[in-house]
């Protein structure tokens, strides 16, 4: 039974739990007090109307007793007791809290999510046996969706800054994408793979944004020794999350909290996020030079393997021969093409690419203001890295239309080589 009254009425309120199950705890939550938890011989219930009525809130608990409960309010979790089977945590009770007739009823609806924080280095993959799984590193974002979309039909979140820039956008269809850059887990672990597709299904749905930039422009099959393509973590602040359902719009905002652990100053943060977002810049440009220089080399190949028996063979490889030693000594510089295996970088030296990768794992890392030789070591190879882009943009603007002067007048067809891609890192 239930009071309000300091015992002066009472009111039943185990409707909805089998009789047979004894009830051992009711724990009403902290903030709203009709959503009340039992414990009982064999599960937990959940009720939000004051007990009125109940139903199950087993989700993937097994069939045990729940002797205690306890509502973890600073992080919004709800944690329950069991006899011999463990404790066990439910992440976030703020979508429970957000759960009013109309949601129950499963029409569609972005949920208002929980404060994220932002927390050093990266979430990583495994842990030991004896380990429990900590909630993820990232906002988690709860959606109801009254029913699946068409086959067809694409739903969208997009996450914009508080100047409404867009950060992010992600898609329930797959998009084209390369192979990611391996990242190096000898030594340190693998991060985890950020999801990149929304779930679509009927009901309620969870997507985890890591709070990070888009990734890096990736080579495919490219190996990175202590370095990741990983864009950068946003900072602290306020942001707009919009999900994109049939043409119509749900928005929520969602607040993301420095680490409550960190002693880094305001100014210390944006030092630090500064120079992350200009290492991945340079970073994000230095990746797409090498892929285009890539299939420049790859168009040039083509052509002559495929006029390698006619009459203009001989002329053609004396005419790109040049640009293809250029082009193999500004990738030599650039990237590492000899390691196809993470351990190969032990005989192959890293490339600039790849020091810049680590120098941004290291900044990213360390979680404190950038040293002095942080800056320096930026700074050289951000002007060795400028070097051989320069060298690229001449053979863009002058190699490429040379050679092509030279093989039209061969009555051969002229490469094409795309625009540079507008700078998909956020600068």
């Amino acid at each position: 039974y239930r009071t309000t009254d300091f015992g002066h009425s009472w009111t039943r309120i185990d409707a909805g739990i089998p009789v047979d199950e004894p009830t051992f705890v009711i724990r009403e939550d902290t903030r709203d007090p009709k959503l009340l938890f039992a414990g009982t011989q064999r599960g937990i219930y959940a009720s939000f109307d004051g007990g009125a009525h109940w139903q199950s809130l087993a989700l993937n608990l097994p069939a045990v007793q729940v002797s205690d409960i306890a509502i973890q309010d600073r992080a919004d979790d709800l944690v329950i007791a069991t006899h011999g089977r463990a404790f066990w945590v439910l992440d976030d009770l703020s979508v429970l809290r957000q759960l009013d007739d109309e949601g129950r009823q499963g029409s569609t609806r972005l949920f208002t999510p929980d404060q994220a924080y932002l927390l050093p280095g990266f979430d990583f993959e495994g842990h030991a046996a004896d380990q429990g799984e900590n909630p993820p590193d990232g906002a988690a974002i709860f959606y109801n969706l009254a029913s699946a979309p068409a086959k067809d039909a694409e739903i969208t979140l997009s996450i914009l800054s508080a100047d409404g820039k867009q950060i992010r956008r992600f898609s329930s269809k797959p998009g084209s994408t390369v192979k990611p850059a391996a990242d190096s887990g000898d030594f340190y672990g693998k991060p985890k793979a950020a999801p990149e597709l929304l779930p679509i299904k009927a009901g309620m749905n969870r997507f985890v944004w890591d709070l990070r930039y888009p990734d890096a422009t990736k080579v495919p099959g490219a190996v990175l020794w202590f370095g990741s393509m990983r864009g950068p973590k946003v900072p602290p602040g306020t942001y707009t999350l919009t999900l994109d359902v049939a043409g119509q719009n749900y928005s929520q905002p969602l607040t993301v909290l420095n680490d409550p652990r960190s002693k880094l100053s305001a100014d210390d943060l944006a030092a630090r996020q500064e120079l992350l977002m200009q290492i991945y810049g340079e970073l994000d440009k230095t990746d797409n030079a090498i892929n285009s220089l890539r299939n420049l080399r790859t168009q040039i190949n083509d052509l002559t393997r495929r006029y390698a028996k006619s009459s203009q063979e001989g002329a053609l490889n004396e005419d790109t021969r040049s640009l293809l030693d250029e082009l193999t000594a500004i990738e030599d510089a650039l990237i590492q093409s000899k390691a196809k295996a993470s351990e190969d970088v032990l005989n192959y030296p890293i490339r600039l690419n790849n020091k810049l990768a680590a120098l941004f794992t290291s900044v990213e890392f360390s979680n404190s203001k950038p040293t002095q030789q942080d800056y320096a070591v930026f700074k050289q190879l951000a002007a060795q890295t400028d070097t051989q882009l320069a060298r690229w943009q001449s053979v863009r603007t002058s190699g490429l239309p040379a050679l092509n002067a030279r093989i039209t007048a061969l009555k051969l067809p002229a490469i094409y080589l795309p625009a540079p891609p507008a700078d998909a890192a956020v600068h």
